[in-house]
């Protein structure tokens, strides 16, 4: 069974509710599967950024210059890779199921939404509970694919398999809550591991 560690229950909680606001966005303002697969793609950018963020906190925190131009390669290499991986992402995406077909206000509030709640949990667990304790920028490097890679694949197949019907409320809410359950699980994984 999987442990919440203590501190970590605001940012986990915080991440489950926004990332219900696709449902509401369904049933409530008529998205679809690409207006959701937009806002996990734009997800993405939000994980690039507070990584960077990680990394540049951890070049602070050192003195040594080799250590300090390693993990520079390091945020070269990362921004290079990631970058690279979101491309292909976007492009599987809107070529498979096309552009958004709502750029208002809701859609803007969920990538909004998403952007504090990784902020959130960057600030609690990385600054506040001093997570650069585990310091490796290897280990920074590989952390927001643990998490990218199952999220979106699984994602990703769910879209396919839903995408043949107009308006499939039942897998809609499926591909929300496969989302939601592998964000969470892989979330609380990634942070149980940081003894505070």
């Amino acid at each position: 069974m999987l442990e919440i560690n203590k501190n970590d229950k605001i940012p986990l909680l915080i991440l489950i509710i926004v990332n219900l606001l696709p449902i509401f966005g369904v049933f409530f303002l008529n998205w679809d599967v690409i207006d959701i697969l937009f806002l996990y793609w734009f997800e993405n950018f939000v994980l690039f950024t507070t990584n960077l963020l990680k990394m540049n906190n951890l070049k602070k925190n050192t003195k040594n210059k080799i250590t300090i131009r390693r993990i520079n390669d390091m945020i070269y290499f990362f921004s290079g890779n990631f970058g690279g991986l979101t491309l292909i992402h976007g492009v599987v995406i809107f070529v498979s199921f096309g552009l958004p077909s709502h750029y208002n206000w809701s859609l803007f509030l969920a990538m909004f939404s998403l952007t504090v709640s990784h902020f959130i949990s960057y600030s609690r667990n990385f600054l506040k509970n001093d997570e650069t304790k585990i310091g490796l920028a290897t280990k920074l490097f590989l952390q927001p694919y643990k998490r990218l890679l199952p999220t979106h694949v699984a994602v990703i197949l769910c879209a396919l398999y839903i995408s043949n019907s107009s308006k499939n409320y039942i897998g809609l809410f499926s591909l929300v809550i496969l989302k939601i359950v592998i964000d969470a699980i892989l979330h609380i994984i990634e942070h149980k591991k940081i003894k505070y």
